[in-house]
């Protein structure tokens, strides 16, 4: 249907089928991260702090091992496979497919064969064999997320839907027999060991159907110009993660940094509201963005996205202490001083994510690769200054420094080609509509009033942005968001 200026509006069933698959997505992240959230109390269970502790030393090394292994192949097929005809798109999609798999089987024979240095360098309290199976793990998730990510490009919610809860209860369940059984924190290694490797045997299995490898000079150049910068960057982004884990390890005790990671896995939860919107639209933003009114349809997803991540930041930071005081046995308690900031380390990584489309828009991830390093040296030279003598504080406000210096930079460098909303007065009236009432929380309140806090903030926030005009309605016939 055309409108008065002879433009072609969308239909209402377009406008429908976008908000069920966002819904659908939606529904997605809330079982993979409503499981992940399972899973703390279940670990609690069976794992003191310190043993907890020990194992998030070595859960840090490993993802530092499986972010060399994803060889940035999402990220490479959203870009190389996302526009031209479907000879075009069918081709990119192989050799990313191909030239992932050569790489991840020579990334994980390679570390399979350092594993006993890994061990003995890093002082690893746990047996080599769950240390193998962990690390092997590792090594194959690019191989798991690759097929995740080619159902997000062909909108295949329903279908990522299905792995994504078959995939996370087969692991809750698998870890939890594992840990009656007896084997400590081994057992949450040799589960994660166990589901990645069926499920690439099944996505392997599956995608044989729908889509060729090709193995090709072309696929691997696309690999190492554009998804080993992104590689780089996701490691200059571990230096923001867990790495400090390692400086904490000399610093604090090993209870410490249970309490520590027990936050840190809490605060990931307030990505959980905004993941829907960014499984929906980071895979078409590259092609959006290349469009007439893309910079306008980019902006006004922003707004959206930046109103709900308001929104949840401030229903996690009210509710997440009632998870921890009712949840979780009196030994992890102290967890509660470090959530709040761990909690807005994470809004500003997913302020990072939805203000970065003009970095990606570029053919090389170099641009990325440089900000986020930076930043990284940032949060380096933070740990080495403030945990000898700050502990947990001290990396907690490294991590925080590190992430303003990526949102500012990255913010300013997509003035042109993407600009967003973000430095403006109505963001900022948002974000104290969000704050204050967290601030308020933190002095001491009842459990009546924190429960009305719980569900008034976001409320408040969502109506507050509606009366500023930052996002409205949708209306069946409207102006679409993308």
């Amino acid at each position: 249907m055309a409108n008065s200026n002879g433009k072609t509006k969308p239909s209402a069933g377009r406008m429908l089928g976008q908000t069920s698959s966002m819904a659908i997505y939606g529904l997605s992240i809330l079982m993979l991260k409503g499981f992940s959230l399972v899973t703390i109390p279940l670990y609690a269970r069976y794992l003191g702090p310190a043993e907890y502790g020990k194992l998030d030393i070595v859960v840090s090394v490993i993802e530092f091992v499986g972010l060399c292994a994803s060889l940035g192949l999402a990220d490479t097929l959203y870009r190389f496979a996302s526009s031209g005809n479907d000879l075009d798109r069918a081709r990119a999609e192989g050799q990313v497919f191909g030239s992932g798999l050569i790489g991840a089987l020579v990334i994980a024979f390679i570390v399979q064969l350092f594993v006993p240095f890994i061990h003995d360098f890093f002082g690893m309290a746990i047996a080599i064999t769950p240390l193998r199976a962990g690390l092997f793990a590792a090594t194959i998730t690019g191989l798991v997320e690759l097929p995740l990510a080619w159902m997000r490009l062909h909108n295949h919610p329903l279908r990522y839907l299905s792995f994504v809860t078959g995939r996370s209860l087969s692991q809750i369940m698998l870890t939890w027999v594992l840990l009656r059984q007896g084997h400590g924190a081994a057992a949450i290694l040799f589960a994660t060991f166990a589901i990645n490797l069926a499920s690439v045997t099944v996505f392997a299995t599956l995608s044989a159907r729908s889509c060729r490898l090709v193995v090709s000079t072309t696929g691997f150049a696309n690999m190492a110009h554009y998804g080993l910068p992104l590689v780089g960057g996701g490691l200059a982004m571990y230096a923001l993660g867990t790495f400090d884990r390692l400086f904490l390890a000399k610093a604090v005790t090993p209870q410490d940094i249970g309490h520590y990671a027990i936050a840190a896995k809490l605060a990931l939860a307030t990505a959980l509201f905004v993941q829907p919107l960014a499984l929906w639209w980071y895979p078409k933003r590259i092609a959006v963005l290349r469009e007439a009114d893309g910079i306008a349809r980019n902006a006004k997803v922003w707004n959206l996205g930046f109103t709900i991540l308001m929104a949840g930041a401030s229903f996690a930071a009210l509710s997440l202490p009632l998870f921890i005081q009712f949840g979780l046995s009196q030994s992890y308690a102290p967890a509660l001083i470090y959530l709040p900031w761990l909690i807005l380390a994470s809004v500003f990584n997913e302020l990072v994510s939805l203000s970065s489309g003009g970095a990606y828009l570029r053919r090389g991830g170099y641009e990325i690769l440089i900000v986020n390093s930076g930043a990284a040296l940032v949060a380096l030279i933070g740990y080495i200054m403030l945990i000898p003598s700050y502990g947990v504080a001290g990396a907690i406000a490294a991590t925080l420094a590190a992430h303003l210096v990526r949102l500012a930079i990255f913010v300013f460098r997509a003035r042109i080609t993407a600009p967003v909303p973000l430095f403006t007065a109505s963001t900022l009236l948002v974000s104290l509509t969000a704050l204050v009432p967290v601030l308020v929380a933190l002095q001491g309140i009842s459990l009546a009033l924190r429960l009305a806090l719980v569900v008034a903030t976001p409320l408040l926030v969502f109506g507050y942005t509606l009366m500023l005009g930052l996002i409205s309605v949708p209306k069946l016939g409207g102006v679409r968001l993308a």
